[in-house]
């Protein structure tokens, strides 16, 4: 481990991952919700959704120079 790192990270996450599962609304991506629902609205939670999952090395994801010390 890292020095400054702290070693209850993994369980924060684990804890973070299970919270946004639980309050989740998944009535909101079924296809006809998303036929209901303006075009804008689906583009942005489409975006914000899958744009955390890019892969680091993606040139528009965040660099290791520019990420977080943590």
């Amino acid at each position: 481990m890292r020095q400054g790192q702290s070693p209850y990270r993994p369980a924060l996450v684990a804890v973070m991952v299970l919270v946004s599962v639980g309050t989740f609304d998944w009535h909101s991506v079924k296809p006809p919700t998303l036929k209901r629902m303006p075009i804008g609205e689906t583009v942005v939670m489409a975006v914000t959704t899958v744009s955390p999952l890019r892969p680091a090395t993606c040139p528009s994801g965040p660099s290791p120079a520019r990420s977080p010390p943590w």
